[in-house]
């Protein structure tokens, strides 16, 4: 399954898709964490592993307003018993989501 968090920020609309499945001892086949980092509806940056627990970081700098730049970065954290994920703008925390692993 796939989970979104998403943001407006400084004239931006960023958005952060993240694989939510189970921890390793249940996975699937082909299964395993991933995520995307979305800016203005672009793929700017994308990760997956086949380590579990893990954390993902995702990246990317973009123009916001008029000539100012930031950098955006998406941490999707794999925990056996939650998966956190978290958007920020150049160190500062935007959006979170914290969701349970269930089996």
């Amino acid at each position: 399954m796939q989970e979104q968090i998403q943001t407006d920020y400084r004239g931006a609309q960023l958005s952060l898709t993240f694989s939510t499945m189970t921890a390793a001892a249940e996975l699937k086949p082909n299964s395993q964490p991933s995520a995307e980092l979305r800016i203005n509806g672009l793929l700017r940056d994308s990760a997956s592993s086949s380590q579990d627990p893990i954390t993902l970081r995702l990246s990317s700098t973009v123009q916001t307003d008029y000539e100012w730049h930031e950098y955006i970065e998406a941490v999707i954290a794999y925990q056996p018993e939650t998966i956190t994920a978290r958007l920020l703008a150049s160190n500062v925390e935007l959006t979170s989501l914290t969701l349970p692993r269930t089996t």
